[in-house]
């Protein structure tokens, strides 16, 4: 028989991608970042002119020391180590990159900061990719959750049946306001444990 699986994002729900980022953004600008972004365009909250904020995503995914020294989430250290423990897969799916350091930093940043044969497999797709290729190859097995932050990405798990978790975010708490039935909204892994029952 088959584990349940739960899949889930990990920027932003596993590490603390945002917390990250404005370390380095405030090194790269000079200066403090006022608050958190509200929306994926990054461009006015940073103060830069038209798509530089998406090149300094780039290159912090790329090539920045921080990207693999992110915290984890409040609670995914505590909580997902216990779902391995009752028989849960935890898979991983990341749209920060397919490069080889990338991908290598991003696994030794999972491993040192939630743990060791946490995550059983982390598919790695490029900046801004949909995930919906990688959703559709579980969508007959046991899956018991899809947990993201960014509200279109959750909202495709609908479609092959799984349960939604959106992890609340200053840039979905709009989208959570004008569809408060859509998807199941958390606070963070404690209130997903809860949910699920394990």
């Amino acid at each position: 028989m088959s584990k349940p699986i739960i899949l889930t994002d990990i920027d932003d729900v596993c590490l603390d991608w945002l917390g990250g980022f404005i370390y380095y953004a405030e090194h790269m600008l000079g200066r403090k970042l006022e608050g958190r972004p509200d929306t994926w365009d990054l461009d006015a909250w940073l103060g830069v002119a038209k798509g530089e904020g998406d090149k300094m995503v780039h290159n912090f995914n790329h090539d920045a020391w921080e990207f693999g020294c992110l915290p984890a989430i409040a609670f995914a250290e505590m909580l997902l180590p216990r779902f391995v423990e009752k028989g849960i897969k935890i898979i991983g799916i990341t749209s920060c990159s397919t490069s080889q350091q990338c991908q290598f930093l991003r696994k030794a940043n999972l491993f040192h900061s939630i743990g060791k044969d946490i995550f059983s497999e982390v598919h790695f797709l490029p900046l801004k990719t949909t995930k919906r290729g990688v959703l559709a190859q579980f969508k007959d097995e046991d899956v018991i959750a899809w947990v993201e932050d960014k509200a279109e990405s959750a909202m495709d798990g609908k479609d092959f049946g799984y349960q939604n978790f959106l992890v609340r975010r200053a840039h979905n708490r709009d989208f959570e306001a004008k569809n408060p039935d859509a998807l199941l909204y958390v606070d963070d892994w404690r209130d997903i444990s809860k949910m699920l029952n394990v």
